[in-house]
């Protein structure tokens, strides 16, 4: 069996499991109830560090240095 792991609240996360279907096979995990810890996250992808893209990391780094200007 396949697993998601979404946000209740993401609108993404709702669109994709409303395209795949109430039927399709899918354990869902929402991560905000069952929160995944960094050893699961590197087990998933490799590292914690794969799964945000380089926009979000870009928008992140500008919000911690507009905190401490």
């Amino acid at each position: 069996m396949r697993t998601l792991y979404q946000l209740d609240g993401c609108s993404t996360c709702r669109r994709i499991r409303n395209e795949l279907g109430e039927h399709s096979g899918l354990e869902i995990v929402d991560i905000k109830t069952n929160p995944l810890t960094p050893d699961h996250l590197a087990t998933l992808a490799g590292t914690h560090e794969s799964l945000f893209s380089r926009r979000a990391k870009q928008t992140a780094a500008a919000a911690q240095a507009a905190l401490h200007a």
